[in-house]
């Protein structure tokens, strides 16, 4: 991984780092040009460099509980099929 250091602060971090005319560009895709971050110093990322993404807590979506008439529904249908056995 690397990082990107300019007066303006510590970019990245990134997978590459490509120096351009007037720019760099990361990744392959993104640019991010001379006169927004400056130009400095690439390097390494080391441990500490940037703080860990956030833990985000899983939505685990919960089924409401059936109501009675759902239930009760239920029920009517199981009581039909086990008397279609009998």
């Amino acid at each position: 991984m690397k990082k990107i250091l300019t007066a303006a602060g510590k970019f990245g971090p990134y997978e590459t780092v490509d120096v351009l005319e007037d720019r760099y560009r990361v990744n392959g895709a993104a640019d991010l040009p001379f006169t927004v971050i400056g130009q400095g110093e690439i390097s390494d990322v080391v441990d500490g460099d940037f703080p860990p993404p956030p833990y985000v807590e899983p939505v685990i979506e919960v089924p409401p509980n059936p109501t009675k008439e759902e239930l009760m529904a239920e029920l009517a249908v199981l009581s039909a099929k086990i008397q279609a056995l009998t």
